[in-house]
């Protein structure tokens, strides 16, 4: 009898430290989140905060460094090296694109016509130059590299208890640059709160310039909490901390759904639903999931409330609005006079970072106003431009590597809660990509990152065997 006891207990414990997500607050275990911290405060824009970027690829860097005098102490997977080499392809494409090209062979790149035509306009010769069109803007766009290698050192080397750290890191800044956005909401054009010059005045933006992406922050928050929700759910019948565990997790989920219906992005709104549902399958996993199904229905009436309430809202007037025509300042205006651009550049693009200096020579000058066009508003449009053939090689090879570690790891009954959260917030940033530029900031970068490193690690350790016999402590029972 005392053995079948061992027993359930050595079962119960194991099946516990699969599913428990503990973050740790030893400083060690601090480096995660705190750089996830840092690079969503100080990385909530592109243009804009200079200064604030500056110190955060300071950071990577003091990272890599880290990295190189103190190699990793085990095999890195396959998926982690394809994503290394991935990033070493695409350092290299950028750099070759500042090299000085022989006056003859520049004039002849596609795209450098009109180029040549104004040295000839003041009678100066072709001296040698790049590639790139604007080789500064690429020297800026190849120092963000550091804030997205720093932080897949950082995952790489993590222990199970600063993952979870980052998870619930993760949700927490989220909620808080929902607050904040609250109160910007509030306090109207003039709120405090702003952090930056250039910025969505009048909307929800919270640490970042673009409402659009504080909407992409909000929905890959969701998935982590639903991490940590299914923790808390299989705690085996412990009851220490679950009261206060199950009210801080709703007040935070609470305060992200909010989020994403008051911000107003279409994208975020597109892309709510699919979000919930992949968490309710996260969270679900595996359990009794009658008060998940409860709780996904509440906040399906939530979400509907909300947006009534918003379309109604004198605070919110314009919510949810955009362009959606062929006008030259719609998304489709964009898109038009980009692949123009991309099909004039091709196949060697224009150089990392160069949209702006490239994009006005294609626009219609009749047509042209006072909106300042800074981005393709589609990463994946806007990376081909710059970086030509390499660069959609580039994407579709690590398009392929996300869709393969996507299917291993919802396949593998074993892969844990955060590979399988990582997958989703991953695919919201994908997803939002196709309409805006998310991680062309470094927080969402930092993000992204985090998550394809998450989903490159190799498979969890299984827990230790139960206790032998003789190991066993003893235990006492009491006997009718």
């Amino acid at each position: 009898m005392a053995t079948s006891s061992r027993s359930r207990r050595s079962h119960r414990s194991g099946r516990s430290r699969r599913a428990a997500l503990v973050p740790s607050f030893e400083p060690r275990a601090l480096m995660l989140p705190g750089f996830l911290v840092a690079a969503i405060i100080l990385g909530g824009a592109t243009a804009a905060g200079v200064i604030p970027n500056l110190l955060l690829q300071l950071g990577g860097a003091g990272l890599l460094f880290f990295a190189a005098i103190r190699p990793l102490q085990r095999a890195s997977t396959f998926a982690e090296r394809m994503l290394i080499w991935l990033g070493v392809a695409f350092v290299l494409i950028a750099l070759a694109q500042l090299v000085p090209l022989p006056a003859g062979l520049w004039s002849s790149l596609p795209g450098h016509a009109p180029l040549v035509r104004g040295f000839t306009l003041i009678g100066a010769p072709v001296p040698a130059l790049p590639l790139s069109i604007d080789p500064a803007a690429t020297i800026a766009s190849l120092l963000s590299v550091t804030v997205a290698a720093g932080m897949f050192v950082l995952v790489v080397r993590a222990d199970d208890r600063s993952l979870a750290a980052f998870a619930l890191a993760l949700p927490v800044m989220a909620a808080l640059s929902v607050l904040i956005g609250l109160i910007q909401l509030v306090n109207g054009d003039s709120s405090p709160l702003y952090l930056y010059t250039s910025t969505n005045r009048g909307q929800p933006v919270g640490f970042f310039a673009n409402s659009n992406h504080l909407a992409t922050l909000v929905l890959t928050a969701v998935p982590f909490l639903a991490a940590l929700v299914a923790t808390v759910r299989a705690r085996d019948g412990r009851v220490e901390g679950w009261a206060a565990d199950t009210v801080m997790l709703g007040a935070l989920g609470v305060l992200l759904l909010l989020g994403a219906i008051v911000d107003g992005s279409i994208a975020g709104l597109g892309l709510l639903f699919p979000t919930l549902l992949g968490s309710y399958f996260l969270a679900r996993r595996g359990r009794d999931s009658r008060v998940l199904l409860i709780g996904a229905l509440v906040a399906l009436v939530l979400v509907g409330v909300f947006v009534a309430l918003s379309f109604n809202s004198p605070i919110l007037a314009g919510y949810a609005k955009t362009s959606l025509d062929a006008g030259p300042t719609s998304r489709l205006g964009f898109y038009r006079h980009t692949l123009a651009a991309i099909g004039s550049f091709f196949p060697f693009g224009s150089g990392l970072g160069s949209f702006i200096t490239v994009f006005p020579a294609f626009e219609d000058p009749h047509a042209v106003d006072a909106i300042f066009v800074n981005h393709a508003h589609n990463d994946y449009l806007e990376f081909v431009l710059e970086l030509g053939l390499p660069g959609a090689i580039l994407i579709i090879t690590f398009l392929g590597w996300w869709a393969l570690r996507t299917v291993a790891i919802w396949r593998d009954g074993d892969s844990g809660l955060l590979p399988r959260a990582a997958t989703i917030s991953s695919a919201v940033i994908l997803a939002h990509s196709l309409v805006d530029y998310p991680a062309r900031t470094a927080a969402i970068l930092a993000v992204m990152v985090a998550c394809c490193a998450i989903m490159a690690r190799p498979g969890r350790i299984p827990p230790p065997p139960p206790l032998a016999e003789e190991d066993a402590a003893p235990a006492r029972h009491l006997a009718a």
